[in-house]
């Protein structure tokens, strides 16, 4: 098969730098962050002594990871409950709810990690593939495990990508190539990608590429021309390129500034900390004083010393209050860029932070999660869409897919949560609204700790729950399905017929 020749996509090379700081500081670790510490003027000079005390300060290096811990905060609050529709009449979309990678992780548990990957570097992508072959069968299918299933590719997974600019497909995917595992090769390793490119005849399906550079040293993103062989190819089973990237990358990252935050706070106290270790303590200099002297200081209450011109000089120990107010305000200001607390931000002259600063503030964040989670259900519908064209389903099946995520972040106040509700259960009452009271019903259904029975999963107890809420009449039709059902037999005899 003939070479392919490509290059890393611009605004990957561009975006390098940042993706691979947002995951070393997410890591924390001190391998991972130690490159990050800023040398003093002294230390980058070339003579032993220098090195020898940068050395040192690396060997104290100390990390407060930020990063992680406001990743663990959004995720904490947005991981909802999600509700996929319109898959429940399709046998073979149904199994693939329950473990949509085919290594056991189910639908919520995927977008879960894509919601992780997408807040922490504000990109992500998702690749729904297909085995070579699958059986007619739905139940050989289902029994063979012959579904499709998704593959999330990190931002700096996702090597090159290129649309259509006109025609039919305007806008959708042409190409895309994604790092692979490695490939050894007459006991050498090879870096490997694969490439998804549609043609652009209507009703052809994607084409794939699986290839191996030729070279086998570290292929960085960075360089050129990047020269691979390919391994095997062939076509797919769908039409179009089945790749669903969410997100434009770094300027998304919900942790950006955090990251720059972070690295200045771990500098910040590596200078602090290096003053503490060489000033922190009194120190006493002596001239004229033989060691002999001095070592029978250490068993003595006094210093007897026989040079009347001996000096003993005393340094103090020094605190570093300035370092530390430096620290502090750099803490706080972590703190409220972590939260989205910009309100706030620009009230920090206060000593107590005022209630309506924090109530805007709960606004921004609510929005931020709001807007994230709303492009989050279109790439999940997407991703499902995906699915259901590989499962054979009709067009009105594919169109009638949509994807729910609740939104209980927990910023709400109980008491006034409860009165709202009631409010408007009450509204929907007096008005016959029973499709809002059905959503009424269901919001608490997404809110409640279920106890499903032995062999039952909680998602399949919920989607039990919200069944029943969708079979609901409102009790006037109730009644006057009770009386179509007696008939006549109301007014008559057993025979049906009115009586005098």
């Amino acid at each position: 098969m003939a070479d392919i020749t490509f290059h890393t996509h611009p605004q990957l090379v561009r975006n390098w730098e940042r993706y691979q700081k947002i995951a070393d500081f997410e890591d924390g670790e001190h391998d991972r962050v130690v490159s990050y510490l800023w040398k003093y003027g002294l230390e980058k000079d070339s003579n032993p002594k220098a090195q020898a005390h940068y050395d040192s300060r690396v060997e104290r290096l100390h990390n407060d990871n930020f990063v992680e811990q406001y990743l663990r905060l959004h995720i904490g609050h947005m991981s909802q409950p999600i509700h996929v529709n319109g898959i429940e009449a399709n046998e073979r979309l149904g199994a693939i709810e329950k473990d949509v990678t085919g290594l056991g992780m189910s639908a919520l548990l995927a977008a879960q990690e894509r919601l992780r990957l997408y807040i922490r570097d504000g990109r992500v992508g998702t690749l729904i593939d297909s085995p070579a072959a699958v059986s007619q069968s739905k139940v050989e299918a289902i029994a063979e495990r012959e579904q499709s299933y998704q593959v999330i590719y990190e931002a700096t997974d996702i090597r090159y990508w290129e649309r259509f600019t006109s025609g039919r497909r305007r806008g959708q995917l042409k190409s895309v190539i994604l790092s692979a595992e490695p490939y050894l090769h007459k006991g050498q390793v090879h870096a490997s990608f694969r490439r998804y490119s549609q043609p652009e005849a209507a009703g052809a399906p994607y084409r794939w590429e699986w290839m191996r550079t030729k070279l086998t040293t570290s292929v960085s993103p960075l360089v050129g021309d990047i020269t691979c062989e390919v391994i095997d190819a062939g076509e797919g089973g769908v039409e179009g390129v089945p790749f669903v990237m969410w997100g434009n990358g770094p300027r998304e990252s919900f942790v950006r500034s955090v990251v720059n935050q972070n690295c200045s706070h771990m500098n910040a106290l590596s200078v602090r900390d290096n003053v503490l270790w060489y000033t922190g303590m009194q120190k006493n200099a002596f001239v004229g004083v033989t060691p002999e002297e001095l070592d029978k200081w250490s068993e003595a209450a006094a210093l007897m010393i026989s040079n009347s011109e001996a000096r003993i000089f005393t340094v103090e120990s020094f605190d570093p209050v300035g370092l530390n107010n430096a620290i502090a305000r750099l803490e706080k200001h972590i703190h409220r860029h972590g939260k989205f607390q910009y309100n706030q931000l620009a009230d920090d002259t206060r000593q107590t932070q005022a209630a309506d600063s924090k109530i805007l503030d709960l606004k921004v964040q609510k929005d931020i999660y709001d807007k994230t989670l709303d492009r989050q259900t279109e790439v999940e519908r997407e991703i499902w869409r995906w699915h259901a064209r590989y499962e054979r389903a009709t067009p009105a099946e594919i169109d009638a897919i949509s994807v729910s995520i609740a939104r209980d972040y927990g910023f709400d106040d109980p008491a006034a949560e409860e009165a709202e509700h009631q409010a408007a259960w009450n509204e929907a009452r007096e008005l016959g609204a029973i499709k809002i009271q059905k959503q009424l019903l269901k919001a608490r259904v997404y809110k409640m700790e279920l106890y499903p029975v032995e062999g039952q999963t909680v998602e399949e107890l919920r989607d039990e729950l919200l069944g029943e809420i969708d079979a609901l009449q409102a009790r006037e039709s109730r009644v006057s399905s009770a009386i179509n059902g007696l008939g006549s037999r109301l007014f008559g005899g057993a025979d049906g017929q009115v009586q005098a």
